[in-house]
């Protein structure tokens, strides 16, 4: 429609100002860090899949699954060691992790079960309380506990928060038509 949304960006012409592919999570990182080092973006979305591959192949909690924990641990560690070595990206750099799912042995579909459905939320940067408990710092969100929770009254902080999490970071409004986290 020619019209902006409300990040000012065309509707029809909307970028992506680099998309990266590598064969396997380990040069992804890579490549991330090194691009953290020398040209640092406002926004940069780093998708590592080893982990949930290696549930769905081998069986999460499993000893392969578990390697696959400790190689991503390390990847993770290692952007954040990044960011901590460079003054002004420590300055101004937040790092969200968090999964689309998880699964029991095999099985990533059962609903009845946590392991498929309560999933990491991992926030650090500058004005990130270390050690915080989400619920304390978010009133406004109800801690499920082990409980899967419909979308009623009393939610708990979903996946779905993360993206206004990262516009608010940006100094940016909510996503248009959100519902999860629209007060950011």
């Amino acid at each position: 429609n020619g019209g902006t949304d409300p990040y000012g960006i065309d509707n029809g012409r909307a970028k992506i100002s680099r998309v990266v592919a590598t064969r396997g999570d380990t040069g992804l990182v890579r490549k991330l860090n090194r691009m953290l080092t020398t040209s640092p973006k406002s926004f940069t979305l780093a998708h590592v899949s080893m982990l949930a591959d290696a549930g769905r192949e081998y069986g999460w909690l499993r000893p392969r699954y578990l390697d696959s924990l400790h190689e991503v641990d390390a990847l993770i560690g290692s952007t954040l060691d990044t960011v901590a070595a460079n003054p002004q990206l420590q300055s101004d750099t937040l790092v969200v992790v968090t999964s689309s799912g998880g699964g029991v042995g095999r099985d990533d579909t059962d609903a009845t079960l946590p392991g498929t459905y309560m999933i990491p939320l991992l926030v650090w940067g500058p004005n990130v309380v270390a050690g915080a408990d989400l619920y304390a710092i978010n009133p406004a969100y109800t801690d499920p506990g082990k409980l899967r929770v419909g979308y009623a009254a009393g939610q708990p902080i979903r996946n779905a928060t993360v993206a206004n999490l990262a516009t608010a970071a940006l100094g940016l409004p909510a996503i248009p038509g959100s519902s999860m986290n629209d007060a950011q």
